[in-house]
């Protein structure tokens, strides 16, 4: 999905760890041996008890935080930070205090994380129940340089089961300035497309679909979905806006210099990089027994 999230380093990595730095051989059983252990390890470390926690962001399920040793020989430790029923189910978040955190002091938060919903999915093979953060970048179709950057927070209304915008951008920004503006829609509509196309000749293409394993196949579809509706949700939140008649919140592209000197230098290769080790230092990463397989 060219432009679009999950952007996934994991080759990068597996190329530069297990090929460059162990000089090991490049096997099928080397690559998903590799991808298991990374994708659950804490600092090459295999902890069990550790690895057996769901993900949530969801603040009425979200009930305890984990913390790993900053010296070696140092124990785990997780801490609840509300009581606990009996038979609950203990939840921590991979990816705690990211940008559309729902506790906007964050407070109790040792260290942030950047990476969203699309991170969680790329390094862990999953999609993440609501709340969820969506970064989508925007490129210059000429030169291939950055043109926009479009984040928006989404959850699900528990009354009546509608997704919701809850806000465009983050936490750290400015929510009247990063409501997109009408090349964003365009763009958003046309990505929108594009992803339905997608589907409708990958799921008619016989010889591909014998080719991948049927979780693999399964989880494709149920992260396309989950952006699909990311898409659609951000579009008729952004048209109702403006329908609603509060043209002064309508931004164009002459209003942005979004090729300033603070984001020519920003990757988002390069964030996502972060991501991973920052990520792993937030949580425990790696407790969803729920992905048993990786993509």
């Amino acid at each position: 999905m060219k432009d679009l999230p999950p952007y996934n380093d994991a080759l990068h990595r597996y190329e530069r760890d297990w090929i460059g730095q162990c000089h090991g051989e490049d096997t099928p059983l080397a690559r998903q041996s590799y991808f298991q252990l990374t994708s659950r390890d804490e600092d090459g470390l295999m902890v069990p008890f550790y690895d057996m926690h769901n993900h949530s962001n969801d603040p009425k399920r979200l009930n305890t935080v984990p913390h790993k040793p900053k010296k070696e020989g140092r124990p785990f430790t997780m801490r609840a930070i509300r009581d606990i029923a009996p038979g609950e189910q203990i939840i921590i978040s991979y990816n705690r205090c990211h940008p559309c955190w729902f506790d906007t002091k964050y407070d109790d938060c040792e260290t942030r994380s950047h990476g969203g919903t699309d991170f969680l999915f790329s390094q862990f093979g999953f999609v993440e129940d609501h709340p969820q953060f969506w970064y989508i970048p925007q490129y210059n179709e000429e030169d291939g340089s950055l043109f926009d950057e479009i984040r928006f927070c989404l959850d699900k209304d528990d009354e009546t089961g509608q997704f919701v915008v809850t806000r465009f951008g983050d936490n750290y920004s400015d929510e009247e300035e990063e409501i997109p503006f009408d090349e964003n829609v365009e763009f958003l509509k046309g990505e929108l497309d594009r992803l339905l196309q997608l589907e409708h000749d990958l799921k008619n293409d016989g010889e591909l679909i014998k080719s991948m394993p049927s979780y693999e196949w399964d989880m494709t579809w149920t992260y396309q979905k989950a952006l699909v509706k990311a898409l659609k949700t951000a579009i008729e939140t952004v048209e109702e806006i403006f329908s609603s008649g509060d043209r002064n919140m309508r931004r164009s592209s002459e209003d942005d210099d979004v090729s300033s000197s603070d984001d020519e230098s920003r990757d988002p290769a390069h964030d996502r990089e972060d991501d991973y080790d920052e990520t792993e230092d937030d949580s425990s990463d790696d407790g969803d027994d729920s992905r048993n397989d990786e993509l």
